[in-house]
């Protein structure tokens, strides 16, 4: 039997177009994303640069003109005005390896890019599960509060009055001013986090009072971890990484043979002959640069090899750890809901009637008013922990 799990809170709304489309609008202004999307189109540009051939080199020369008379170009035979073209021909295809490297450079950013929008709509979730749950805990400290205001009048109007027992339930009432002063502030930063992220264009209100539902049971499909291994951002970038470790080896392989260098000249002369010459050059590989290289290369190769599988280790055994977390957390959640919760209701009910009559009533009905507000608060932690683990998981898996 399957089981969905559904509760209150902002974020189910992320499912929605619209939500989507608004979430997507307030990231649009966060400047890291500016910022790799620059790069991105910048690595594009470089690539198609690197696909293209030197420009070739025109010069202009005018030789052996005698000190002299050097405005007289008919002094001498060797006398001449030249023009020359020169060109480099990449002769094994280092250009084009260049050019996909460079390709597989801007896809490295392009994940980066999703892998950070998805670490800041996880960042925006988590921030609106926190502000959901310290909205429900403020509602809980102040029913609390409200509760001993009650019982601290009922106190005072009974003939047993108990200045000791009055002074406890003030004690209460303060520790509870506290926390509710705390999660104020806890409030406050999930609304400035979600801020900073958006550069301030990201609002909770548009992702209020809906209904968010997650099915736990996919985590338990070996099918999920699967996915996760196959859509992980960061493995497909330890991934493409491995791909450019091999072939930048092959540029350093291709670069023992060096590019050519053809030239071309045409030399003018008065009253006699003109001539012109045809040449070629190329670097020699003499004092063993090339050989150092493509060691080099050999061992970056192996250095991005291994940093992949350390990745996808690591991917591996987050997944399973968030896994394990989440089904603690559930059955921590069954316990308060099954058995603390319905002990603590019963506790109070028992000792409710009896608190101003019986000494030890009211340090039971105290210590029940304690334990219940700690195991609500509990609750709504666990709550909160479960859908955060969850959309962690799903992170993991790429998108949200």
């Amino acid at each position: 039997m399957r089981i969905v799990v559904y509760f209150y809170l902002f974020i189910s709304v992320l499912y929605a177009d619209s939500y989507k489309q608004e979430l997507e609008e307030s990231l649009k202004h966060n400047e890291k994303i500016k910022q790799l999307e620059y790069q991105i189109k910048a690595l594009e540009a470089k690539s198609k640069a690197q696909a293209k051939w030197d420009n070739p080199n025109i010069n202009l020369s005018y030789s052996n003109a005698e000190v002299m008379q050097p405005f007289n170009i008919n002094a001498n035979d060797m006398q001449n005005i030249g023009i020359g073209i020169s060109q480099k021909f990449d002769i094994n295809g280092k250009k084009a390896l260049d050019s996909n490297i460079t390709k597989l450079e801007a896809q490295i950013k392009i994940f980066e890019l999703k892998n950070l929008k998805n670490q800041y709509a996880l960042s925006l979730i988590q921030s609106l599960v926190e502000a959901n749950k310290n909205k429900s805990s403020l509602k809980l400290m102040q029913d609390s509060i409200n509760n001993v205001n009650t019982l601290i009048s009922s106190l005072r109007g009974s003939n047993n009055f108990n200045l000791l027992q009055i002074q406890k339930l003030n004690l209460l009432k303060a520790r509870l001013e506290i926390k509710k002063n705390e999660l104020e502030n806890k409030l406050e930063n999930s609304h400035i986090t979600a801020s900073e992220i958006s550069f301030e264009n990201f609002s909770h209100d548009s992702f209020k009072d809906s209904k968010l539902g997650y099915d736990i049971n996919i985590l338990q499909d070996k099918q999920f971890l699967d996915d996760i291994m196959k859509n992980n951002y960061e493995i497909a970038i330890a991934n493409l990484q491995q791909t450019i470790g091999l072939k930048t080896l092959n540029v350093a392989q291709k670069n023992a043979i060096p590019d050519l260098e053809v030239s071309f000249s045409y030399m003018l002369r008065i009253d006699k002959n003109d001539m012109f010459s045809v040449g070629m050059s190329m670097p020699i590989p003499t004092w063993g640069k090339e050989l150092a290289q493509i060691k080099e290369a050999k061992y970056n190769k192996l250095l991005q090899e291994s940093q992949a599988l350390e990745v996808q280790n690591k991917i591996k055994h987050s997944a399973k750890t968030l896994i394990s977390k989440i089904k603690t957390l559930q059955d921590n959640l069954a316990v308060i809901d099954s058995i603390l919760l319905p002990a603590n209701k019963k506790i109070i009910e028992l000792y409710k009637h009896h608190s101003v009559s019986q000494s030890n009533a009211f340090s039971e009905l105290y210590a029940a008013l304690n334990e219940q507000i700690d195991t609500e608060i509990l609750r709504l932690q666990t709550i909160s922990d479960i859908a955060i683990t969850y959309y962690t998981l799903r992170s993991l898996r790429g998108e949200i």
